[in-house]
């Protein structure tokens, strides 16, 4: 495994336009204050990459994607959730904040996402473009092998909630997606997405 290790001390790039690609996934950065990037431009790609850390942002990964994100994965930190901190009344998203580009094989399998008022989605908070081959996937995480230590849940809380997207916009798309709960609580009913504009 190869791991890069980020730290609070840096700000986002301000605008990413060139591409970053890992080889079969097997290349994880930890990031850890703010998040990758403010922007992701048209021509620029990430792809074959997981993320885990302790983000405050619009998305873990970016606030807006106008480019291509290629199987990518935000995944756990150590044996507990990764976080993701929304500001505000911001749109929220696992992988970003609101999307205008592509996002093709996101995954988000242990993130803990928290905003006061925002509209949130495990994969996007707000989506103009298109999403393919997302999986969301709700469980616990087991702190420790002993029997009397507790567990911590995956979870998304804000104003609008949305297992894969807040809220969809006109002449976006989503496909071949889906969430999946496994703790299968009677307690935690999963919108795929919380709202939806599609007026001109």
């Amino acid at each position: 495994m190869n791991s890069l290790d980020i730290d609070s001390a840096r700000t986002s790039i301000s605008n990413f336009s060139g591409g970053l690609q890992g080889y079969n996934e097997d290349v994880t950065i930890n990031l850890n204050g703010a998040n990758f990037a403010d922007i992701i431009a048209a021509n620029a790609e990430i792809k074959n990459i997981k993320f885990s850390g302790n983000v405050t942002g619009n998305g873990f990964l970016a606030n807006v994607n106008n480019g291509k994100i290629t199987n990518v994965t935000i995944d756990v930190n150590g044996r507990k959730a990764s976080t993701l901190t929304v500001l505000g009344n911001n749109y929220g998203g696992g992988i970003v904040g609101i999307n205008n580009g592509i996002i093709d094989g996101g995954q988000v399998l242990g993130l803990n996402i928290t905003a006061a008022n925002g509209t949130i989605g495990g994969i996007v908070g707000q989506n103009y473009g298109q999403i393919k081959n997302a999986v969301v996937e709700f469980y616990n995480l087991l702190l420790s092998e002993l029997p009397s230590e507790t567990f911590a849940s995956n979870k998304f809380s804000g104003y609008n909630v949305g297992a894969i997207v807040g809220e969809i916009r006109a002449n976006s798309s989503i496909t071949n997606s889906y969430a999946y709960d496994y703790t299968l609580s009677s307690t935690s009913d999963r919108v795929i997405v919380a709202s939806s504009n599609q007026g001109a």
